[in-house]
């Protein structure tokens, strides 16, 4: 109803850029495996903290990081009942 009324009142809807959803899917993939690895006992038990080789994306200026952060925040949270902080940096 929500996509019906803006595109009523002229507001065609947002959709991710590809590079967005590309970002967001290689990074949930990234974190799948490493969370399937800690679940069937292959993380090095000796290592503190998350045991991550490496996950780099790079946006332009403009391609939306922040969307991207959430969508993957969004993401984490339903796939795998994380919990996310949401921070809030203002002068109020």
């Amino acid at each position: 109803m929500w996509m019906e009324y803006m595109v009523d009142k002229g507001y065609p809807p947002l959709t991710p850029h590809h590079t967005q959803a590309f970002t967001v899917l290689m990074a949930s993939k990234f974190y799948d495996q490493h969370l399937k690895d800690k679940e069937i006992g292959k993380v090095n038990k000796k290592a503190k903290g998350l045991n991550l080789k490496c996950f780099v994306a790079q946006l332009a200026t403009g391609e939306g990081k922040s969307i991207v952060i959430a969508m993957l925040a969004v993401f984490m949270v339903k796939r795998y009942g994380m919990r996310v902080h949401v921070l809030e940096n203002h002068a109020g």
